[in-house]
């Protein structure tokens, strides 16, 4: 595995716990809650990007 897939995956599984931990304690609607998920989702739509262009080669 690349080490840029390897950062990827570390990052995403970072946001995952901060995003448990904050929607622990605040609504799921709170800003705070919604920023990380934001940040996630650009993360993992980054992992599959290379995911697939790696399968492309």
């Amino acid at each position: 595995m690349s080490k840029e897939l390897e950062e990827i995956l570390t990052k995403i599984q970072e946001l995952r716990k901060k995003l448990q931990d904050v929607a622990m304690d605040k609504d799921l609607t709170d800003t705070e809650v919604i920023a990380v998920s934001r940040m996630l989702d650009v993360v993992l739509n980054e992992y599959e990007r290379l995911v697939r262009e790696k399968g492309k080669k």
